[in-house]
């Protein structure tokens, strides 16, 4: 029998959510489907010491059926009320940014978005938000006094704990790459060293920021 035990009870669009769940007289490493709306496929978790579990993202909001099964005689379903919210975003004010030393150039029309990563030390994914906010400040020291630049290079720092910080002002030019026509954004860590990687919600919250930056700013 396939339960449903862990789902939000406010979920919101473009925000990634956990489902959880048990499941009986299905052997270990079994393969469940998730359907949505009884047409879109959006996960294959696969069973382990009977239960299961799967991360989500929905781009549209509204009630969807969400259905999880084993085969057709055993399943579980739940339905969902997507809001359509907002990323909570740390702004520069939180993390007390300093200053632009200099004017910045605007960004007009951004083309695209790059995707970096920090090359600090990677921190925990338990660290606190006052340790990222410390580690912002840093990256934007270093890109102050020994990259040379006017502010912090990137528009966002996804941080391993998938918080997500606001890096230079949206509306201006970063420098990030050759061209600086898009938006930067920097998994916080060293993902150059063999055996590293970013987190599962280092990865859910880029997407849920680069789906909302590309609808946003008409990014194809």
């Amino acid at each position: 029998m396939i339960t449903i035990t862990v789902f939000p009870t406010s979920p919101q669009t473009s925000t990634p959510f956990t489902l959880k769940g048990t499941a009986t007289d299905v052997d270990d490493g079994d393969e469940l489907l998730i359907l949505v709306d009884d047409q879109f496929e959006v996960a294959r978790p696969h069973i382990k010491g009977g239960e299961w579990e799967a991360t989500l993202m929905f781009n549209q909001g509204g009630k969807r059926l969400i259905e999880v099964i084993a085969s057709d005689q055993d399943k579980a379903e739940i339905t969902l009320d997507f809001s359509t919210g907002a990323l909570n975003i740390i702004s520069r004010r939180i993390w007390k940014a300093k200053a632009s030393k200099r004017a910045l150039a605007n960004l007009s029309s951004p083309k695209r978005i790059t995707i970096h990563h920090t090359v600090m030390p990677t921190l925990s994914s338990t660290a606190s938000q006052s340790d990222e906010e410390s580690r912002m400040l840093k990256i934007q020291e270093i890109h102050h006094n020994d990259s040379g630049f006017s502010d912090i290079g990137y528009h966002f720092v996804i941080m391993p704990s998938g918080r997500i910080y606001e890096g230079r002002p949206n509306g201006k030019k970063g420098s990030h790459d050759q061209l600086n026509d898009g938006f930067g954004v920097a998994f916080d860590g060293s993902f150059h060293i063999s055996g590293s990687q970013i987190t599962s919600t280092q990865f859910d919250s880029a997407v849920a920021l680069c789906t909302q930056l590309c609808r946003r700013m008409s990014i194809t």
